[in-house]
């Protein structure tokens, strides 16, 4: 079986799997109330503890969701270094190939574009340094409310080759900024806020968000996120 590092096009989406991803999220969500989590690193790894497992096992596709907690003890921990403190991984296999997506991600109580300034500059940081490992990177919004759905914004940091940040189709428009408050370091532009299994099937399984990179895949493997490494960024 070969595996694919391009778009998912050539692999066929039967019309359960969506409701199977539905179904598993749901789950996933129902018995987690935010105020028996009272910090954010809680939940999450309640959130995707749910969320690691085989999604939809069918015939011409079997879908899958892995999970990994950032190790954040420690000076020198991965989340101190990479900014993250989650990742999520879907694996499709169909009979003709193997895709495997990635993306890293930061956890914050609330709505991101409403944080106290010296939260979002926390946040601003955290994003700068995720993207140094990769450009498929999320905020994930922890709700207030039980049962209610974790939120996600795909985020973005410009880079030395980039003018302006590009202007994405549809609900990935980029919306909203985080500036630094020395207006000396990039600024981490957002998206509009995503369901998390809106943004799991239509934005990571069936399009473009995500990175494919076997090396970065397999690095979302360790909490620690040894394998992982600096992306070279240049120009195209």
């Amino acid at each position: 079986m070969d595996k694919s590092h391009g778009e998912i096009g050539p692999v066929k989406m039967p019309p359960g799997a969506s409701r199977a991803l539905s179904r598993h999220v749901s789950k996933a969500i129902a018995r987690l109330d935010p105020a028996r989590y009272r910090q954010e690193a809680a939940y999450v790894a309640a959130l995707f503890a749910r969320l690691d497992g085989m999604v939809y096992h069918g015939r011409e596709l079997t879908i899958e969701i892995k999970s990994t907690i950032v190790a954040d003890r420690g000076p020198n921990s991965a989340e101190s270094i990479w900014g993250a403190d989650f990742g999520i991984m879907c694996r499709l296999a169909a009979p003709n190939g193997l895709v495997e997506k990635g993306v890293l991600g930061q956890a914050k109580r609330g709505s991101l574009v409403d944080l106290p300034p010296n939260e979002g500059e926390l946040f601003r940081r955290q994003v700068v340094r995720m993207t140094q490992a990769t450009d498929a990177t999320v905020g994930l919004e922890v709700p207030k409310e039980a049962s209610a759905s974790p939120m996600i914004r795909i985020v973005q940091v410009p880079n030395m080759f980039q003018a302006t940040i590009p202007i994405w189709k549809s609900f990935r428009r980029l919306e909203f900024s985080i500036n630094s408050p020395t207006h000396q370091e990039p600024p981490v532009y957002l998206s509009h806020a995503i369901p998390i299994g809106v943004y799991i099937y239509a934005e990571l399984l069936r399009c473009l968000h995500g990175d494919t990179n076997e090396r970065f895949i397999r690095g979302l493997e360790d909490s620690s996120l040894t394998y992982l490494m600096v992306e070279t960024r240049r120009s195209e």
